[in-house]
């Protein structure tokens, strides 16, 4: 693959992203009125189970395709998840490699279904975590944005 291809890979990363990223603002306003997660009612739990497959969804393109895309386009080699974390920390984008890494394992308990026996637990973390997932998906797209610009101004 060439550069211009990576770019252009990445720049549909980013629209989906935007894309997930609103579909999740969605689900949390849906789930807006929830004050007791001990004592959910049906629809809570449909909505809930909205908000953790986008919670999932925007985790994995933020953290897959978004940033190791931009190590990949700035340093032009395809980075584990940790280096490019560690990257994105020096550049001042993720403020916590530990909070990304805890954002990931709350991924993973989604997609995995660890904490079955308790849901409500897993719902309420998703919920209370969705917010920092979209400020870190709001500041990554901010940087890939002056990022694209960049080169993009540079091919002139």
């Amino acid at each position: 693959m060439t550069r211009t291809d990576d770019v252009i890979i990445f720049k549909e990363n980013l629209m989906a992203l935007r894309q997930s990223m609103s579909w999740l603002e969605h689900s949390i306003a849906l789930c807006s009125s929830i004050k007791d997660f001990s004592s959910l009612s049906q629809s809570d739990y449909d909505n809930l189970e909205l908000v953790t497959a986008r919670y999932a969804r925007c985790t994995d393109l933020l953290f897959n395709k978004i940033f190791r895309g931009i190590y990949l386009i700035e340093m032009g080699s395809n980075p584990s998840m940790l280096d490019s974390l560690f990257y994105l920390s020096k550049k001042g984008i993720v403020t916590s490699v530990n909070d990304i890494r805890f954002l990931k394992e709350l991924r993973n308990d989604i997609v995995h279904e660890y904490l079955l026996e308790n849901l409500n637990e897993l719902y309420e973390n998703v919920y209370k975590y969705s917010p920092v997932v979209l400020a870190t998906a709001l500041a990554t797209l901010n940087y890939s944005e002056k990022l694209i610009s960049g080169l993009e101004g540079s091919e002139s």
